[in-house]
């Protein structure tokens, strides 16, 4: 089946899904632009998860002691607190909420998870938090957003979302997508998707339609070439 990835915001406890967002959970299976999964985080990054640690976590890893950046030493501390047995992604299951509920984009799937708990009496495994008296209070209420540069506040890096590396063409020759390649940079990917921890994972990220200082370095079409 592959390894599967969500997006984890360790200071806030929550994470989202690409699943609830009608994509698939796989390392490249999000990496189109302007899809309502990277909507909805670019709209946390641009207010609730503003400055906070986020990782695009696999579910096939742990987190070990040559792992050093302090981002993903955090996350391991907390796992071992928990003291149950599984993967870094069995901890934040387990122990997060699943904030995806809160956008209109997730409401059919969502809804749906919803509905079964309901129907079922069965609110053991909760992954939104929501109330049995009221399960769909305060759901499906965002919307996406989108922002043209992705920066890197710590190396003084961006990319220009117009400019990444086109991921299908019209018959004019006119990108009608291009690669958002941000999952691929704050990756943390386990044995299956052995790339190495991404580049940006840990350095604090802002979202933004105004472009960088000068001495912020463009890589549009280095960081979205490979993928």
């Amino acid at each position: 089946m592959g390894e599967y990835y969500d997006w984890v915001n360790i200071d806030k406890k929550e994470y989202i899904s690409p699943g609830d967002f009608d994509l698939g959970n796989k390392l490249h299976e999000s990496i189109s632009a302007k899809n309502h999964f990277m909507g909805a985080l670019y709209d946390l990054l641009s207010s609730d998860w503003k400055g906070d640690a986020i990782i695009f976590l696999g579910d096939q890893t742990n987190i070990t002691e040559k792992d050093t950046n302090p981002v993903l030493k955090r996350l391991s501390a907390e796992r071992l607190a928990w003291g149950e047995p599984g993967y870094d992604a069995d901890y934040v299951f387990e122990t997060y909420r699943c904030i995806s509920c809160l956008y209109k984009a997730s409401e059919k799937k969502v809804r749906h998870d919803i509905e079964c708990m309901v129907r079922d009496d069965d609110f053991n495994y909760n992954p939104y938090g929501v109330k049995r008296e009221n399960p769909y209070e305060g759901l499906f209420i965002r919307e996406s957003s989108f922002f043209r540069y992705t920066i890197n506040h710590t190396k003084k890096e961006f990319f220009d979302i117009e400019n990444t590396r086109p991921i299908f063409i019209d018959k004019k020759g006119e990108p009608t997508s291009r690669i958002n390649p941000l999952p691929i940079l704050m990756s943390f990917p386990g044995y299956e998707d052995d790339m190495g921890t991404g580049l940006w994972l840990g350095d604090k990220i802002e979202v933004s339609d105004n472009k960088p200082p000068s001495e912020y370095k463009d890589m549009s079409t280095e960081y979205g070439s490979d993928y």
